[in-house]
């Protein structure tokens, strides 16, 4: 009805809540476009590989990816979606030259993983609860398949399978 008012009263007050938003925050909250649907969490899902370390926040194995701002000025979920993602998180002022070597060799995988350095210090990383060296891995879907303090290729690998259900 908001889209599409069916009578003159619903028209009124769509316009009405329309110009509003344009300057008043409170009236953004009564714009209804429409969205039928919100990202479904998938706990528990056979194709996530359950944490072994200790994390906190929504950002689990199974939920759908949080969006952020990105440095450049665009957002997380832009960068996210048709592939396998790693988002690797690290402080500005360390070092993972070692571990990004090692993890960029995950991109000519058969089931290639691209890797995304992220800031572990702001929204993203604030979002995620990483530090330096705090890894996920999202779903082409993009939804997290696993999560590590710390990883290597090899678990990020069986993660990629057991999300593509080769247990």
């Amino acid at each position: 009805d908001f889209i599409t008012p069916k009578s003159a009263v619903s028209r009124l007050f769509r316009d009405a809540t329309l110009e509003l938003a344009e300057h008043h925050p409170f009236a953004r909250r009564l714009v209804n476009s429409g969205r039928l649907s919100v990202p479904c969490f998938h706990v528990g899902s056979p194709l996530s590989t359950p944490d072994h370390d200790d994390f906190s926040g929504m950002m689990f194995p199974g939920a759908p990816a949080d969006d952020a701002p990105m440095p450049d000025g665009s957002w997380l979920l832009r960068h996210l979606g048709g592939d396998f993602t790693l988002l690797l998180f690290c402080d500005p002022d360390e070092t993972l030259d070692d571990t990004m070597t090692a993890l960029s060799s995950l991109s000519q995988d058969p089931v290639p993983v691209r890797v995304l350095r992220m800031q572990a210090r702001g929204t993203a990383g604030n979002r995620y609860d990483a530090r330096h060296g705090t890894a996920y891995l999202i779903r082409p879907d993009q939804h997290i398949a696993a999560r590590w303090r710390r990883a290597d290729c090899e678990q990020v690998r069986a993660a990629v399978r057991l999300a593509c259900g080769h247990h």
